[in-house]
C-alpha cells in the first residue's frame, strides 16, 4: 500500500495534562487563537491574548513579565498615530481614538489577564517568528510597529542563547508560584514569507531548537507540541493551505487541533468536548418562528442537554449558554 503521507509521531507525556478541572491560559501568535478558542469552545476555563496576538517570544516575554508583576499602563507608554494612541505592546486592537479608554482598555486586559495567568495551570505559548522589531531610540522591542515609517525600527533575527536567557528565568519564576503548573510550548505552522522562504525557515528552526532546549531543561514541567512540523510533513500539500498560501486552511486547523486533543487531554473527556461543541452548534440554529411548539420544543431540549453536560461534567465551562 502506498502511503502518501508522512504521520508526525511524537510521544504523549505520560499523564494528559490538561482536564476540565485545569484553568488554561494560552498567549502568542495567532495559532494559539486557534486552539485556545477551540478549547474554549470546548467548555474549558480559557484566557487567551490579554495582549493581543503576539509573535515574537521576547515581546510575549515582555508581557508575561508585565502580568506577573501586575504593573498597570500610564499614558506616557502611548503614543499618538494616524488619529489613534498606541500601545508598542499591544495589537491594534487596542488602539483607540481616546487615550483615556485605551489605557482602560489595556489594564483591563491586564488585569483579567494577570489574574488567568496567576490561577492557570497550565500555560501554551505559542512562537511565530524569531525576528524581532526594536526601536531605533532605545533598542526596545515591540510588540507591533502601528505601521510607523521602518526608519524607526531596526529588525533582527534572535538567537537561540538569547531567547533562554530571558525565558529560563521566567518559566522559573512561572513554577516557582504553582509548582504543578505545566507549559506548552509550539511554533506557529504559519509560514512568516515576508521574510523569505529561507528566511523564515531559519526563524523556525530558531524557535524549534529554543523549545527543545526549554524542554529539557525544564522536563518535569515544559511540554513540545509540533504543530509545524505536522503542517510541514504531514500536510505537505497546498490544499491544506489558506488562499494566501501561508496560513493553514480551517481543514489543517482542524486536523492540527484534533492531534493537540489526542496528545494532552485524557480519551473519555473527547466524547465531552464533541457534545459541548455539538451543543454550541445547536445553540447557534435560530428557528425560523421562534413561537411556534416546533421551537419551544427545541429550546427544551437543549436545555435539558445542558443540564445534563454539566451534571456528568461539574467543572465544564457553559457561563455563555442558558
Amino acid at each position: 500500500m502506498i502511503q502518501l503521507t508522512t504521520p508526525v509521531d511524537y510521544p504523549a507525556p505520560r499523564q494528559r495534562i490538561i482536564s476540565y478541572a485545569n484553568r488554561l491560559f494560552f498567549m502568542g501568535s495567532c495559532f494559539s487563537v486557534e486552539v485556545g478558542e477551540y478549547m474554549r469552545q470546548a467548555g474549558f476555563r480559557t484566557e487567551i491574548n490579554p495582549f493581543g496576538i503576539v509573535y515574537n517570544p521576547l515581546s510575549i516575554a515582555q508581557g508575561v513579565e508585565r502580568l506577573l508583576d501586575g504593573t498597570l499602563y500610564g499614558a506616557e507608554e502611548l503614543f499618538l498615530y494616524d488619529g489613534l494612541y498606541h500601545s508598542a505592546d499591544h495589537h491594534g486592537a487596542f488602539s483607540h481614538a481616546s487615550e483615556s479608554e485605551t489605557l482602560e482598555h489595556i489594564n483591563h486586559a491586564l488585569l483579567q489577564g494577570r489574574d488567568a495567568l496567576m490561577g492557570a495551570d497550565c500555560l501554551l505559548f505559542t512562537w511565530g517568528t524569531a525576528f524581532v522589531y526594536s526601536t531605533q531610540e532605545d533598542d526596545r522591542v515591540v510588540s507591533n510597529c502601528h505601521k510607523l515609517p521602518e526608519r524607526y525600527f531596526h529588525r533582527r533575527m534572535v538567537s537561540v542563547d538569547t531567547l533562554l536567557s530571558v525565558w529560563i528565568p521566567i518559566i522559573e519564576r512561572l513554577i516557582a508560584s504553582a509548582p504543578e503548573r505545566k507549559i506548552l510550548l509550539t511554533v506557529s505552522p504559519v509560514r512568516h514569507l515576508r521574510d523569505g522562504a529561507v528566511g523564515n525557515q531559519q526563524s523556525k528552526a530558531t524557535l524549534i531548537l529554543f523549545c527543545k532546549a526549554l524542554v529539557e531543561h525544564f522536563s518535569d514541567h515544559v511540554y513540545y507540541f509540533p504543530a509545524y512540523e505536522i503542517m510541514m510533513d504531514e500536510l505537505r500539500d497546498y490544499r491544506y493551505y489558506a488562499d494566501d498560501m501561508t496560513h493553514p486552511s480551517s481543514v489543517a486547523v482542524s486536523i492540527i487541533r484534533q492531534r493537540f486533543a489526542d496528545l494532552y487531554i485524557a480519551q473519555e473527556l473527547h466524547e465531552a468536548m464533541d457534545a459541548c461543541l455539538k451543543l454550541r452548534r445547536r445553540m447557534a440554529h435560530r428557528p425560523l418562528h421562534p413561537d411556534s411548539p416546533d421551537a419551544m420544543l427545541f429550546e427544551t431540549q437543549t436545555e435539558t442537554l445542558i443540564t445534563a453536560l454539566r451534571r456528568k461534567y461539574p467543572d465544564i465551562v457553559l457561563d455563555d449558554l442558558p
